[in-house]
């Protein structure tokens, strides 16, 4: 059930595209998917991410049972309902509680780990700190993928890896 590239890596490389573009500080990019942990929020700003969004995990702190009703108007939590029958079992204030308390923990934890990796400021992390499984071996994301300089796309300097697809972009789509 999955199409496209994978979060993680995808994060990368659109970074590393609207670096090459020289549009990066023009467009922000949020990356979402898969995010429950300090350490995914980690991963995915050093990745070039400039904010993180969490919606499974956030849906779970609100008490979502993954009861796989969500387009039915019949969600047993009354989360996902139009309903207001259902509607009533939500318990606004404790939700609320949970939710607040989930994210204050996962920020917490994100921030821990940046300390912990010697870092005073998450801006300070970058592909290289974050290590990775890759044919056999542990390497970081530089190491893996070539990172690309300011305007690199419009040069006569493009790395295989990125050429094809660079060459096939327009601008109406990527």
């Amino acid at each position: 059930n999955r199409l496209g590239t994978p979060c993680i890596e995808a994060t990368y490389y659109i970074n590393q595209v609207l670096v090459g573009a020289g549009l990066r500080d023009q467009i922000r990019l949020i990356s979402a998917g898969q995010t429950a942990s300090g350490f995914d929020m980690l991963e995915k700003i050093a990745l070039g991410a400039d904010t993180v969004n969490a919606a499974r995990s956030m849906m779970i702190a609100l008490g979502c049972v993954q009861a796989k009703a969500c387009n039915t108007n019949e969600c047993p939590t009354g989360i996902a309902t139009q309903n207001p029958a259902r509607a009533r079992a939500i318990d606004l204030k404790e939700k609320s509680e949970r939710v607040k308390n989930f994210q204050r923990t996962t920020v917490h934890a994100f921030i821990e780990l940046c300390g912990a990796m010697g870092f005073s400021n998450p801006s300070d992390l970058s592909p290289s700190d974050i290590i990775s499984r890759f044919e056999g071996r542990a390497t970081n994301f530089d190491q893996m993928f070539e990172p690309l300089i300011e305007n690199q796309l419009h040069s006569d300097n493009i790395p295989n890896s990125y050429r094809d697809d660079w060459h096939k972009a327009s601008a109406e789509y990527f």
